[in-house]
């Protein structure tokens, strides 16, 4: 799921599979007060995980943590990255995003980016 800026606007993200085995997306916009009931579980599960990083951000009211539009419009969203997985650890936040590259944000200000076939580190301003 891809919450829009507006707080109520979504796009519902649906891994399928072709009849040779390929997987593909299908992406279907809702919004949170108007989904269908097959949703309901996964809203709120996407509602407690933004609440989650919104109470756990360590500069949560800085102007860098407002959300930021993709484009504005489904159309530009279709070619974004989203997340496909995360996972909470004792020290980090692990997020495997839709184009295969994991995000690794440890609670001492580090992320780590690691992309298929390179390397990038990034410091938070905060550590250096």
């Amino acid at each position: 799921m891809i919450l829009e800026t507006d707080g109520d606007s979504l796009e519902y993200i649906e891994r399928m599979r072709r009849e040779d085995g390929t997987k593909y997306d299908v992406r279907r916009p809702q919004s949170l007060k108007g989904h269908p009931p097959d949703l309901t579980k996964k809203v709120t599960l996407m509602e407690h995980f933004k609440n989650y990083l919104d109470e756990t951000h360590p500069n949560r009211d800085s102007p860098l943590h407002q959300p930021t539009a993709l484009g504005g419009a489904h159309e530009d969203a279709a070619g974004g990255v989203y997340v496909r997985k995360w996972m909470r650890t004792r020290h980090s936040i692990i997020f495997r995003l839709s184009n295969n590259n994991f995000q690794v944000h440890f609670f001492f200000n580090v992320i780590i980016v690691i992309m298929i076939g390179r390397f990038w580190l990034s410091f938070d301003n905060d550590c250096v």
